[in-house]
């Protein structure tokens, strides 16, 4: 009978979609729909391609600001929020926590106070929350599915120390054009991030032509020792400047040279600078994920 029951909820709950909190996507280049305001009372900035994750607790997202930005912003209480069109899906109140200068402005590191996700009922959520039974907090998945509802792009980070190398796959991240900076969020607990910041130096390379089942295997290695690169299910080249093992399901790669390091709490925050970028071949698209509750109204392909 608790099969049954529980069978219905999952028929009800997610009609024929994945069963999933955040299910992975496959988006073509240049064609995620959603958008990422940064408001406040009489203003805001489009910060799609300028912020991420970098933080579980506390649940904190990094953005690029230049001077002027952080002028207006500096006294007010912001807000992030993920939009298509006018249609606002989901708000993340924040409080400023840290400052950094870097190129051409700085990384105003906010932490989230309050999320709201307007995709669904709350009594929606609440069932949603409770078929999944999340270790978080209900509000530590309030922040998640806010976050998330901005489709978060993955990547798979190499690295190598003569016999030593690493290869895993991370969501807190983000390329931040206008300034040539890389920021990721790392956990504390990966085994490979004091190595990392030893040696100041990784390397970036996409998923285009990643499989799904190869991205989640490769996360084992955020904890474990990874396997020798014979025993790898695809071949590696090595990176022009570094000589750190790149996948072939990379299409293009960047080569990161570390600026710095900020623990935040459960993550450090790494920034870096882009010393080389390099196209293997033409992109076709990325692996993203995104939250159960913004799946739902989009119609993007399953990974």
């Amino acid at each position: 009978m608790k099969a049954l029951l529980k069978s219905i909820a999952k028929r009800v709950l997610f009609g024929n979609r994945v069963a999933k909190s955040f299910p992975a996507v496959r988006i073509p280049i240049g064609k995620v729909e959603e958008k990422v305001f940064l408001s406040w009372p009489d203003g805001r900035l489009d910060i799609s391609e300028r912020h991420c994750i970098v933080c579980h607790a506390p649940f904190c997202l990094s953005v690029w600001l230049t001077p002027e930005e952080w002028r207006r912003v500096e006294t007010n209480v912001p807000t992030i929020s993920v939009t298509t069109g006018e249609k606002i899906h989901a708000e993340l109140i924040t409080a400023v926590v840290k400052k950094i200068d870097v190129a051409n402005g700085f990384l105003v590191v906010v932490k989230a106070e309050k999320a709201f996700c307007h995709q669904k009922s709350a009594w929606f959520q609440y069932f949603i929350r409770r078929y999944f039974k999340n270790k978080n907090s209900a509000e530590e998945d309030k922040f998640y599915a806010a976050a998330y509802s901005y489709p978060r792009r993955v990547i798979a980070v190499s690295f190598r120390d003569e016999s030593y190398y690493n290869i895993f796959p991370m969501d807190f991240q983000c390329h931040i054009p206008q300034s040539g900076l890389y920021v990721l969020g790392l956990r504390t607990t990966n085994i490979t991030l004091q190595k990392i910041i030893q040696s100041e130096k990784i390397v970036i390379g996409d998923t285009d032509g990643a499989e799904l089942s190869v991205i989640y295997a490769l996360g084992n290695n955020h904890s474990s020792q990874p396997p020798s690169i014979e025993q790898l299910p695809f071949t590696v080249s090595a990176s022009e400047a570094f000589h750190f093992p790149v996948p072939d399901f990379s299409a293009s790669y960047k080569e990161i040279r570390l600026i710095g390091h900020y623990n935040l709490g459960t993550h450090t925050m790494l920034v870096g600078e882009i010393v080389n970028a390099r196209e293997v071949r033409e992109k076709q698209s990325y692996l993203y994920h995104i939250s159960f509750l913004q799946s739902l109204g989009m119609h993007y392909t399953s990974a």
